[in-house]
């Protein structure tokens, strides 16, 4: 083995570059391989780790930049730290950390300073603790603070609400402060700090809770699943999760956690059963009325009078129709069968500043069918069965859900002249389901069963012109859509499920408008009606909230609000209707229904037989 002599002056023996490297104290100092070295000195980038004992009592460290690891002993050699970061388990001398050094002992472990520990002010002291009350720690002779700052690590764990560290310790007593405290790691949200000193020690205390959920939270929504959550304090069980996230992803989380998804329900039942109601009594759908003198479709006032057509182009609609070519044909009881096709799609804005509610899109449709009897040339009733489906869905990926349904539903309408009256009722049962995300890719499903009630009454008068019919008209509708309480499967346990009580939602809507028509004979045995209509509606409708809880806290609930139904709409329908002398009758018809926060598109066609 050669020998590494520095001779007299003040000679350096330097640690650097930028590849990580190991030394052994034992070769440094007097008889030993590197002699006459006044000073030990790291630079670069490069971790270096410094092993074995050396006794040497004439040199001192100055670490400059990069990591030195002193995992061996130098009790002798008194260590300055003007930039870069020391480490490791061992012993050193007096130990001078300048602003700019750093002093992070790590692995839990105990670095000894058999001197004077200085820390000055822009200093760091880095060290990580646990959940078992374990951390790095200075142990020294005395200790000078003036100022620096504490930068803790906490590793992932179950922690006690209030925890100790000691992580500085002298014998013969200290002086000063550390100026501050920063943490990082393990959920720093959840952590609040204090430091303290008997004189000889420093403690770090750690209190840990869920403060920060209601601090992170911004919107009604977050606040209101961080308050249910907060009511737990560091007992929550699924708390862990939230290590290390950032602000931003906590109040996803948080969106998360709330079960928005659910909310949706009532958006796609109330525009299911809702065009149910209506295309009972709408003359769109193929018009069922026919109570007319035999000249059209009239249960709503809508078909055209025949006193408003020349004599010949009325004798030719009753052709057309299969009447009597004489003005005022007799009446004869009969059966009309309809069947029709609907479906729609709305989309709502949600309020994500305030509230914190998604933008949500719910489509329903299904099929419908059903049969009017005339039992006077003025009044018919009927009935219908419909089957289909909703489905809505949450942006952000927040989740959505889906249903399978049938309706029932029966209907009446009666006129006296160019005034008509109608009613219709329906009630409907949703074998519903929803499926949403959880944090951390758990999913979340449930199943239960909702149920419809509904019913619309609507009046008008008609008023006949040369160019088309004309009707003002007024409607009321109602709706209730009733959920259970009910409980979401969590397949993970991750603790995220929710109880969602059971609520009932109503819609109370209001329409004022004017429906339009116009006949004309496109062929010797077809007749094709033009309507239209242009309306504006109010709803009285019941916000989209939910009460729930999570299934591991069942005691604390709280209120998630989804995206606010409009209140006002515009309402504009467009369509046409095909007439057979045969009794066949073809329409299809577009409604629109357009809001400040919200739009609805839905259309129908239909098929009916006289007979």
């Amino acid at each position: 083995m050669g020998f590494v002599k520095a001779g007299n002056g003040n000679d350096t023996l330097r640690l650097g570059g930028t590849a990580n490297g190991t030394f052994d104290l034992a070769t440094f100092g007097l008889f030993s391989q590197f002699q006459e070295f006044e000073v030990i000195e790291k630079t670069g980038s490069s971790t270096w780790t410094l092993t074995g004992i050396t006794m040497d009592t004439t040199a001192a460290m100055n670490v400059q930049a990069g990591t030195l690891i002193v995992d061996g002993m130098m009790a002798n050699i008194a260590t300055t730290v003007s930039g870069g970061t020391i480490g490791g388990s061992g012993m050193i001398g007096g130990l001078t950390v300048l602003s700019g050094g750093t002093v992070a002992p790590g692995n839990l472990g105990q670095l000894a300073v058999n001197g004077n520990a200085t820390f000055n002010a822009g200093s760091t002291y880095a060290i990580t603790v646990n959940a078992a009350g374990q951390s790095d720690k200075i142990a020294a002779v005395t200790a000078t603070l003036n100022g620096g700052t504490i930068a803790v690590t906490t590793l992932a764990g179950a922690y006690n609400p209030s925890t100790q560290y000691t992580i500085l310790s002298t014998l013969n007593g200290l002086t000063g402060a550390f100026s501050a405290v920063t943490l990082s790691g393990y959920n720093p949200q959840f952590f609040t700090s204090a430091l303290s000193s008997d004189g000889f020690s420093v403690f770090l205390t750690l209190n840990y809770n869920n403060s920060a959920f209601p601090v992170v939270a911004q919107t009604q929504n977050q606040k209101a699943v961080a308050g249910a959550l907060s009511a737990f304090g560091p007992n929550l069980p699924f708390l862990a999760s939230f290590a290390g996230q950032s602000d931003a992803r906590l109040r996803y989380g948080l969106d998360q956690l709330s079960g928005e998804a659910a909310t949706g329900a009532q958006q796609g039942a109330f525009q299911f059963t809702g065009q149910f109601l209506g295309l009972m009594l709408d003359p769109f759908v193929s018009g069922r009325g026919g109570m007319s003198s035999g000249t059209g479709d009239a249960t709503l006032g809508f078909g055209p009078e025949r006193a408003a057509l020349p004599d010949d182009i009325a004798m030719a609609y009753n052709k057309v129709l299969g009447a009597p070519a004489a003005k005022a044909p007799g009446f004869a009881e009969r059966w009309t069968a309809w069947g029709t096709a609907f479906g729609g799609a709305n989309r709502t804005s949600g309020d994500p500043v305030v509230i914190g509610s998604h933008d949500l899109s719910a489509r329903a449709g299904g099929v419908a069918a059903g049969a009017d009897y005339h039992f006077s040339r003025d009044a018919i009733v009927g009935f219908a069965l419909s089957g289909g489906g909703t489905k809505w869905d949450l942006a952000q990926a927040l989740g959505g859900g889906r249903s399978e349904a049938v309706q029932a539903g029966v209907y009446t309408a009666v006129r006296k002249g160019p005034a008509y009256f109608a009613a219709s009722l329906a009630v409907a049962n949703h074998w519903m389901s929803t499926d949403r995300l959880a944090p951390f890719g758990s999913q979340l499903t449930a199943k239960f069963n909702a149920q419809t009630v509904g019913g619309r009454i609507e009046g008008g008068y008609r008023f006949v012109t040369p160019v088309a019919g004309f009707t003002p008209y007024a409607a009321a509708q109602v709706q209730n859509f009733r959920t259970p309480t009910y409980t979401e499967t969590d397949p993970a346990a991750s603790g995220f499920g929710l109880t969602y009580r059971g609520r009932t939602a109503s819609d109370i809507r209001c329409e004022l408008g004017a429906r339009f028509d116009r006949a004309t004979l496109v062929a010797p045995n077809a007749v094709l009606t033009l309507r239209g209509r242009a309306a504006w509606a109010h709803d009285w409708v019941s916000d989209p909230t939910l009460v729930a809880a999570f299934q591991a806290l069942p005691g604390a609930s709280f209120i998630v609000n989804g995206a606010t139904p409009a209140k006002d709409a515009a309402l504009a329908s467009a369509g046409a209707e095909l007439r057979f002398s045969n009794g066949v009758a073809l329409s299809a018809k577009f409604d629109g229904e357009f809001a400040a926060r919200s739009t609805t598109y839905s259309g129908t066609a239909s098929l009916r037989y006289a007979w």
